[in-house]
């Protein structure tokens, strides 16, 4: 009997070996798995505050992926770095893409992007949605710059970011007149205002301009104030510009309506013919000023019931006076001749401490800058800046080799270096060490603006914007400013020496 054996299963798998072997088989590919990732749950701010989005794109599969394709296509993001597309990304390696977050307005939602790749298995992509919840505009909680130095703490702080992709000129304006020497800037939300002498006669008139924030036209102009002594920075408060000025036989305050330009009420101003005046500072309905001529500091009430007081416990006569600081609580001035800091209840006028500071040289004799507490106060001075705790009513530090009227924001103090007079330092307002320092090509003549990104100052000829964090010039613009000033629309007003004005829109 002859046993039979069936060949088939072994016909079968030979043929298998055969082909594998040649290749006539193929192989299985290996499947792509590629990861998209961006360290953050959410994106949060106001919706027109500048922040990014890092995108970290991973290969965590066994083969390379090619041909990656990491564009935005989310109208929300812009790609502002780009280490992916076009790339061919080995096993277990990453690359990463930076976009720009802009969003539309407030609300809620979720920004999108999308990667494109080739791999071993064929073309693929991968998608990954990140939540936002955004707030209000950042610049609708920021107040006008009514002040001289922005706020009454003299502090020249807006706190916004911003982005340098996003400043551009908005307008130009030149007075009709030359002769015209600046004394002071402020706005409201409609309005920049700014005064300036006529010196074409010995009388040297006052002039007020006031100029539209949108366009930069010509609203209105006042020219009925005298000003041969004094003068300065218009205020403006309630819908009202308050404008003082002093001749030889008069001194006089006028409260011109902000949309009109009509002058509403002339009167008497406290401070005496020949008066030399502090820049008033707004706080409320009360108007806080310094006058030279009887050395004292005032206040007088906008509105009903009238309320006034002088205090005159400081000397200075016939000198550039400091200008005042104020919270809601106190008066601070410093009084430059006698060496102390003064401060006096805002309501009643009453001294409620001082604080002697002396400077081995110099004198402390700019207008003194709060910080966002009112624990410290900053002067600036001949040949140093100083800062006092009013906490224990004790000098903190004093540092010299600066000169000039400071600035705070961060926890830094900004001041011009006294013999280096185009380089600006920032300063640790808790020690008074130097953090760094920058050097402008020309010497800075105008105040300082602080945002949380930037530093805008200005020279004789151009005004330049420094990026903090970066130490980059992210603004030159070839407009000279006597005066700069940040409106709460987000435009940087340059007011140059003999009336000229440009608005850099930053956002």
């Amino acid at each position: 009997m002859t046993t039979t054996t069936s060949l088939k299963p072994w016909l079968a798998l030979a043929c298998a070996i055969a082909l594998s072997a040649c290749g006539g088989g193929g192989s299985t590919p290996t499947p792509s798995k590629v990861e998209l990732s961006t360290g953050i749950a959410s994106l949060q701010g106001a919706y027109d505050q500048p922040q990014s989005l890092q995108l970290t794109v991973t290969n965590a599969g066994q083969a390379a992926v090619s041909n990656l394709n990491a564009k935005a296509s989310d109208p929300m993001l812009l790609v502002v770095s780009d280490t992916c597309t076009g790339k061919t990304l080995a096993a277990s390696s990453n690359c990463t893409v930076t976009y720009r977050v802009k969003g539309a307005s407030a609300g809620q939602g979720a920004v999108n992007v999308t990667v494109q790749y080739t791999g071993d298995d064929g073309t693929g992509s991968k998608a990954l949605s990140v939540p936002y919840n955004f707030g209000p505009s950042q610049w609708a909680s920021t107040a006008t710059w009514s002040n001289p130095l922005g706020n009454t703490s003299n502090s020249g702080y807006v706190p916004v970011v911003l982005d340098s992709a996003n400043f551009k000129l908005a307008w130009e304006f030149a007075p009709d007149q030359a002769d015209l020497y600046l004394q002071g800037v402020t706005s409201d939300q409609d309005r920049i205002y700014f005064t300036a002498l006529d010196t074409r006669n010995l009388g040297f008139i006052t002039w007020v301009y006031a100029l539209s924030q949108q366009d930069g036209g010509l609203r209105w102009k006042d020219s009925s104030l005298p000003a041969r002594y004094g003068g300065g920075a218009p205020a403006v408060v309630g819908g009202k510009v308050l404008v003082e000025g002093a001749s030889d036989f008069v001194a006089k305050k006028n409260w011109i309506d902000a949309v009109t330009g009509v002058s509403q009420i002339s009167e008497a101003s406290l401070c005496g013919h020949k008066g030399v005046y502090s820049d008033p500072v707004i706080w409320d309905q009360g108007m806080y000023r310094y006058c030279g001529t009887f050395p004292s500091v005032s206040r007088t009430d906008i509105g009903p019931p009238p309320t006034w007081w002088n205090y005159f416990g400081v000397v200075g006569e016939y000198i550039s006076p400091t200008g005042l600081a104020v919270d809601a609580q106190r008066v601070y001035v410093f009084d430059a001749r006698g060496g102390q800091l003064t401060g006096l209840d805002r309501v009643t006028g009453q001294l409620a401490f001082q604080i002697k500071n002396e400077p081995s040289s110099g004198q402390l004799r700019y207008s003194p800058v709060l910080d966002e507490g009112s624990a410290h106060i900053f002067m600036g001075g001949d040949d140093a800046v100083s800062a006092m705790d009013l906490t224990q009513r004790s000098v903190l530090w004093t540092v010299s080799g600066y000169s000039g009227q400071p600035a705070y924001g961060n926890q830094t103090v900004y001041v011009k270096l006294m013999g280096e007079p185009a380089s600006l330092g920032a300063l640790d307002a808790k020690t008074g060490e130097r953090l760094w320092s920058w050097v402008l090509p020309e010497v800075i003549v105008s105040n300082i603006v602080v945002t949380k990104t930037h530093v805008f100052v200005a020279s004789a000829k151009n005004t330049y914007g420094l990026n903090i964090g970066r130490k980059t010039m992210d603004l030159v613009y070839p407009a000279g400013g006597a005066q700069l000033l940040l409106t709460n629309t987000g435009k940087l007003i340059i007011a140059g020496k003999h009336g000229r004005v440009s608005a850099i829109a930053l956002h």
